[in-house]
């Protein structure tokens, strides 16, 4: 598909010094994974690889593009697509690393000085990330910039 990794598109070498990693550590990872119902656990170490071999296999630009998509509001039809059962799991992998982003947001907003701050993060912790920026740090977007990150 011609894509390429964040790694190799995002020239950080010179931040090096400055980059602060506001993701969950591998253990407070671990531990909340283990703290998922075995069903929950199961289904995903099994059904990821197959969906991963299926995009490998049959997947395009237009297959990532439509299930990749979001908008900086929730869609109406979000809500319908929720699954109760991995409730647990969306915490994990959004609420809990949203939480570890706002407070290091928190503490750059706290620090004396004007800064220039970028934050590399999917799209769904951006909503968060805005929400928290404009509504309790009462900041307001001056400019934005987005990046594209594949054209169909």
């Amino acid at each position: 598909m011609d894509l390429v990794t964040q790694g190799d598109a995002l020239e950080v070498s010179e931040l090096k010094d400055r980059i602060i990693n506001s993701d969950m550590k591998g253990r407070a990872f671990d531990e909340r994974w283990s703290a998922l119902p075995f069903r929950v656990r199961a289904q995903l170490i099994l059904l990821v690889p197959i969906y991963a071999i299926y995009l490998l296999l049959f997947g395009t630009r237009e297959t990532l593009a439509e299930n990749i998509a979001l908008e900086d509001l929730p869609a109406e039809d979000e809500g319908l697509f929720q699954d109760d059962h991995f409730a647990g799991f969306d915490s994990l992998v959004i609420d809990e690393r949203d939480r570890i982003l706002l407070s290091h947001l928190k503490n750059l907003a706290n620090a004396n000085g004007t800064r220039m701050v970028g934050i590399v993060y999917g799209a769904r912790h951006m909503r968060s990330a805005v929400n928290f920026l404009v509504n309790v740090l009462d900041y307001r977007v001056a400019k934005a910039d987005w990046i594209t990150v594949f054209d169909l």
